[in-house]
Formats: structure tokens, C-alpha cells, sequence
């Protein structure tokens, strides 16, 4: 992540608002599938492994939202937290819980993308409400 933040500030001015996709995307996707390796043998380590990884890339958008030059790049961070956060929550509850979790973020999200006229945040915010609806239905009957 550090590393990112370094080379978008160094970028020439003629650059600015580009990111290095490897750095950005690949970065966090090997890191975690490093992570789950490692921490297997814990009761929900992953799920508190994401929760971690989302808090700390929202904190890194908070900390560069301000910052026009960084923009493109804060907005990444933003979205890799979201998704993080997001998938903590079935990594560490049940089917009941992830629905309505997921629900509710779906909401928010399209609640934001109308009012931001942002039309990626709208269309997660349905794709989740459409998770919700799946990971409601059980799997196996009710004992």
C-alpha cells in the first residue's frame, strides 16, 4: 500500500490520476490469499483478517481523499475496504446474517449512488441486495 502511495506521488505531472494496477489490485489480492494461509487455523482469522484490511484501506482512503493528486487512488482504497468489509461478514456468520448484512449495505449503497449520481455504486449496492437474497436461502433443511 505504501508502496502505491510512493509511486502515484512520484508520477510526472502529464500522469497524475494514473495507478499502477499491479500495485494497486494484485497487491492486496495475493496478500490475502497469503493471509488465509496463514491464519487457517484460527476460529474466523479470515474473516478478522478482512475486517483488518478493510479498516486499514478505508483509513488510507480517509487519509488521501483530500488530496487531489491521489484521488484516483484514494477512490481505489475506498473500494478495496468496502470489499473487504464486506467480506468479513460471511467468512464469519451465518447465511441469516450475511443477508441481512448485506442488505443493508446494498441499500446504502444505492441510497449513495443516487444521491451521488454514481452509477457503479448503484449497481453494487443491487448486486448486493441480490446476495443478500441468495445467501438467505438455506442450503440444507432445518433439522
Amino acid at each position: 500500500m505504501g508502496i502505491a502511495v510512493l509511486f502515484a506521488f512520484r508520477q510526472p505531472p502529464e500522469l497524475k490520476g494514473i495507478v499502477d494496477g499491479t500495485l494497486v489490485f494484485g497487491t492486496p489480492i495475493a496478500a490475502f490469499a497469503l493471509q488465509a494461509g496463514l491464519v487457517h487455523a484460527f476460529r474466523h482469522g479470515l474473516a478478522w483478517s478482512a475486517l483488518a484490511a478493510g479498516f486499514l484501506y478505508l483509513a488510507m482512503f480517509m487519509a488521501l481523499r483530500e488530496d487531489d493528486r491521489l484521488q484516483t487512488l484514494a477512490e481505489a482504497f475506498l473500494a478495496f475496504g468496502t470489499v473487504f468489509v464486506t467480506l468479513a461478514v460471511p467468512l464469519a456468520f451465518d447465511g441469516r446474517w450475511t443477508s441481512a448484512a448485506w442488505a443493508v449495505e446494498g441499500a446504502a449503497l444505492i441510497w449513495a449512488g443516487l444521491r451521488q449520481r454514481r452509477q457503479l455504486a448503484r449497481g453494487l449496492g443491487i448486486l448486493l441486495q441480490f446476495g443478500g437474497g441468495i445467501a438467505s436461502s438455506p442450503t440444507s433443511p432445518p433439522p
